[in-house]
């Protein structure tokens, strides 16, 4: 069932309710986005990618284009290729055949991937366990040339998002799956990138909290981020623009191939 967000005259907070399989959990009115520049709004454009590990591909002709302001989400079983597809784009993961583009600029490496402001949350959060959750989001801030006071601020921004704005001073191994994942959810919004790769962001998550991440995320795209998700989770599928699913890494188009076929030099599979 599609995530959908309503005002009720009932609601003494005039809160916003997220109805999830019938369920309803209230959330902040709108969830705020995490920026502090404007976004460059240019499509991620994969065309013919292929790649995997030790000279053996895992993903194979992957090929779509999405563009700001919307979810692309990709589904599919455990070892189908999500996560070494998302790897790729990052440039982290090289690629054995075609290409990888954000507007004009080839991402061949890591350090192209940054220039054109992707980020990616990787599955399983990636945090320092013997850090504070917001040390682990203002260190690759100030990695990455943002100013200390910024970089504080934009943590603070972020876990209050998500739901951690008590808890910001907590060692990563004191929190929970949950507060894990939402810490690593805050470390991505935090980027304010153009592109946003998240591997599973709502695994070990309730329903308030998946509802709450995906909203963010919506909030993202709406700012004119691409946001790209790959996800387990029918509802936060649901939730995407345009859907594709890997299997055995090749992928077939479950919604938006429309938009595909339309895209020169990006032909639906």
């Amino acid at each position: 069932m599609r995530i959908g967000r309503r005002r009720t005259e009932t609601d003494p907070g005039d809160g916003v309710v997220v109805e999830l399989a019938g369920r309803s959990a209230r959330l902040r009115d709108e969830p705020e986005v995490v920026q502090e520049r404007e976004r460059a709004r240019l499509p991620l454009t994969v065309v013919g990618v292929s790649g995997g590990y030790d000279g053996v591909d895992v993903v194979h002709d992957v090929a779509f284009e999405a563009q700001p302001g919307d979810i692309l989400a990709i589904t599919g079983p455990s070892g189908a290729g999500k996560s070494t597809l998302l790897w790729t784009l990052m440039g982290a993961q090289g690629a054995s055949g075609g290409r990888v583009q954000v507007g004009a600029q080839r991402i061949g490496s890591h350090a192209d991937a940054l220039e054109a402001g992707v980020r990616l949350m990787p599955q399983g959060n990636a945090l320092a366990a013997t850090l504070t959750a917001a040390e682990n989001i203002v260190l690759p801030l100030l990695a990455t040339g943002v100013e200390p006071a910024q970089a504080e601020a934009r943590a603070a921004q972020s876990l209050d998002a998500v739901g951690l704005g008590d808890s910001g001073d907590h060692l990563v191994e004191e929190l929970s799956g949950g507060q894990q994942q939402r810490a690593a959810a805050a470390r991505l919004l935090a980027a304010s990138a153009d592109v946003l790769l998240a591997d599973e962001p709502t695994s070990d998550l309730d329903a308030v909290n998946r509802a709450r991440i995906m909203a963010l995320l919506r909030a993202e795209a709406r700012a004119g981020a691409v946001v790209v998700v790959t996800t387990h989770d029918p509802e936060a599928a649901a939730e995407a623009d345009a859907e594709i699913h890997l299997d055995e890494g090749r992928m077939t188009w479950v919604r938006g191939r429309e938009r595909a076929e339309r895209e020169e030099g990006v032909p639906a599979q």
